[in-house]
């Protein structure tokens, strides 16, 4: 019997047959997550990308809050992020420019590079938030609004630990992440120094593609309104060798004209935060393969990311 076709594949295939250029697309999948699935379409020596939202995808992290920000910095003049060149808010499906030659993790970019990105990020963290607002409103897109620490814990601490609690099969792991995530909570609902809210990238991870002399951001499903440098997410998720994540905090701090003592201060305050939801994540991903060929593999993940939050100083 032929193998079933997964439904974002099957909506996305029908979707295609409406858009006169894009007839007759070969479809591949790039990688298929909890919100959505993304493909890789090529059309004759073409290439594109489709994002293809699933029914369970969170309303904060719909495909047209995505859509919204890249149409926006398209707007702006930027060019290192892709263009949206099609959207249906009703499939929840957008299609968008294929962009570099070739992938780069973060430990394989050299100290000009990193000069680079972080240049990018703060010219994204430098954009009017209300101007970003105004564009919205003006193009009929969910109004942005800013999501403050503690409402970015409820999201992936909280509400992820709920999940997981009722399927992770280590009841010492959900006891080590209970008292935990009740200390991150607590501080975050004291007073501290935020800054000034701006947009974020939000998933920086190794979502970058290159070209000669040009780095392109990527991947802008969790991209919104906070108050973060992003610096403690590269840290932990781009993997960056010791001596690149300081050129980029030196980098950041010369762009931005923060210290750096104040971007160590935020990193480190966001790094206990961040390492905290990633055990809690990786729980619920344990959890949720059990019985499956991926259950090991998240099991060992959970422990892993148990002992890095130990080993912060």
């Amino acid at each position: 019997m032929p193998k079933e076709q997964p439904d974002a594949l099957i909506k996305l295939t029908k979707y295609l047959h409406t858009l006169k250029e894009m007839r007759g697309a070969r479809i591949s999948l790039i990688k298929s997550g909890y919100q959505r699935d993304i493909y890789l379409l090529k059309v004759g020596k073409k290439k594109y990308v489709a994002r293809v939202g699933k029914p369970h995808n969170l309303k904060d992290l719909s495909i047209e809050k995505e859509v919204c920000m890249l149409k926006f910095l398209e707007n702006t003049g930027i060019t290192f992020t892709p263009k949206v060149l099609h959207h249906h808010k009703g499939l929840d499906i957008s299609i968008e420019e294929f962009v570099g030659t070739h992938g780069v993790d973060f430990k394989d970019f050299t100290t000009d590079d990193i000069d680079l990105i972080a240049k990018q990020l703060v010219v994204i963290h430098q954009l009017s938030v209300k101007a970003f607002r105004a564009f919205c409103k003006k193009e009929n897109f969910p109004f942005p609004k800013t999501l403050s620490e503690k409402a970015s814990i409820d999201i992936f601490g909280t509400k992820r630990f709920a999940q997981a609690m009722k399927t992770c099969p280590d009841k010492k792991v959900l006891a080590w992440i209970a008292p935990r995530l009740k200390v991150n909570i607590t501080e975050a609902s004291r007073k501290h120094p935020k800054g000034s809210e701006h947009l974020v990238w939000g998933d920086v991870g190794n979502n970058t593609r290159s070209t000669k002399n040009q780095i392109f951001f990527i991947d802008w499903e969790f991209a919104r309104i906070e108050h973060s440098p992003e610096l403690a997410y590269i840290k932990i998720h781009s993997h960056p060798r010791a001596p690149l994540f300081r050129a980029l905090v030196k980098a950041y701090a010369k762009y931005s004209n923060i210290s750096e003592q104040i971007l160590y201060e935020k990193i480190a305050r966001e790094e206990k935060i961040i390492r905290v939801n990633d055990v809690i994540w990786a729980a619920m991903k344990w959890g949720e393969s059990v019985g499956t060929a991926e259950e090991k593999k998240y099991q060992l993940l959970t422990y892993k990311r148990m002992k890095l939050f130990e080993k912060i100083k």
